[in-house]
């Protein structure tokens, strides 16, 4: 709107944004309605040309955030947290009291992003105007994290954050922004997946017992070691498993994943679409199932009782080192089923572990085969067998 009440005519720029070594960012000044305005950026390189040059578009066709609009970056952490834990709420057919403070578990899935704005976003652009950020403010939180030794895949994970965030408040209006030039620093180290070579599977099948208070004793939670190996389930979807629903249909050899329950003790639907899902159960699968429910005695509840993923991980990391194993986490155990089982078809493979995967027309229109469960249990069956064959024939080499 004009000063004066009429509509102003949108210009297009003619010039673009220029370095100014002294004060070592970039520098544009437009001009509408006869008003002068200039625009800069402290990005280095063409990203920052980019970022000043836009921010005068932005201006000159009227679309700026106004200033009563206006939220400064930890504002918009605030908005967005209280946004995610309203659909959280709304999800489990509640309704989010707005009094009361935002806990971890009000964010169901969500708590992991908001955990990274919180603590690397924040701190560094916290007080910054949103809709004055750039590519090179992204960048800076990205290498700062990679600096302090994060993994890749955290890195990864912090800018999916930052963009998820701004794409909210650029559709609320807050923003024009879209982040373009931001990049995983070269840096971030990759953390490469450990898994159980086949003389370590070979031990954990064959060893019952664990160190405890000095003396060993046989491991409770054994079962749910091998099984996590014979299967590729998750830790969380381990915990998850119940008597009654997992296994209303053990005797057809299928165990059914209906929940995970999280690190943070929380009951979920799963990691994504396909977390839900039946798991075709090999004979060597279903035997530790059948042992495990010997083990507990009852017809309902827990299958395995495990209190919580971290009690499981010191379990298994004791067991290892009793057993002078290489200690590999729980999730990496999932990575080891993977590994071994890679000579089944990819699509096999995917139902299995409940990857999500492109739609296509075979996942869209296909119809399972009569004998495609048994023919994957079988083919698993022999998968197995030749490996621990193979690693009791190293073993004894060695020896």
């Amino acid at each position: 709107m004009h000063p004066k009440g009429g509509f102003f005519v949108a210009k297009e720029r003619t010039n673009t944004a220029k370095w100014i070594e002294t004060q070592q960012r970039w520098q544009i000044k437009v001009q509408r309605d006869g008003q002068r305005r200039a625009f800069c950026s402290s990005t280095p390189g063409r990203s920052g040309q980019r970022e000043a040059n836009a921010k005068a578009d932005t201006w000159l066709s009227g679309k700026e955030v106004k200033r009563a609009h206006r939220l400064r970056v930890g504002e918009a952490i605030n908005v967005y947290t209280e946004y995610l834990a309203d659909l959280a709420a709304a999800k489990r057919g509640e309704d989010r009291d707005p009094d009361k403070p935002i806990k971890g578990r009000d964010l169901g899935n969500a708590r992991p992003a908001i955990s990274l704005l919180n603590s690397w976003m924040r701190p560094r652009l916290g007080r910054r105007w949103l809709d004055d950020i750039g590519d090179g403010d992204l960048q800076q939180v990205l290498d700062f994290a990679a600096a302090a030794g994060k993994s890749r895949k955290t890195v990864k994970d912090i800018k999916q954050a930052m963009i998820s965030l701004i794409k909210h408040h650029r559709k609320a209006g807050a923003t024009v922004y879209r982040p373009d030039e931001v990049e995983i620093p070269v840096a971030s180290r990759y953390k490469g997946k450990r898994i159980l070579q086949p003389e370590d599977v070979v031990k954990v099948f064959t060893q019952d017992e664990t160190v405890l208070r000095g003396r060993r004793v046989k491991d409770r939670y054994i079962h749910a070691y091998r099984l996590q190996i014979l299967t590729g389930i998750r830790p969380g979807e381990l915990i998850g498993l119940d008597i009654q629903r997992s296994l209303a249909d053990l005797s057809k050899n299928v165990l059914h994943i209906w929940r995970s329950v999280n690190i943070y003790n929380e009951e979920t639907e799963g990691k994504n679409k396909n977390a839900i899902r039946d798991v075709v159960l090999s004979p060597m699968a279903k035997y530790e199932i059948v042992a495990q429910l010997l083990q507990v005695g009852k017809a309902a509840g827990s299958l395995f009782e495990i209190e919580s993923e971290a009690t499981y991980r010191k379990r298994f990391a004791r067991y290892c080192e009793s057993n002078d194993i290489p200690y590999v986490s729980p999730y990496e155990m999932r990575h080891t089923f993977i590994s071994i089982a890679q000579k089944l078809p990819e699509g096999e493979l995917k139902a299995l572990v409940g990857h999500s995967q492109v739609m296509d027309t075979f996942g869209v229109y296909g119809h399972e085969v009569k004998g495609y469960k048994e023919d994957t249990a079988a083919r698993l069956e022999d998968i197995f067998h030749v490996l621990l064959l193979q690693g009791k024939e190293d073993k004894q080499n060695v020896e």
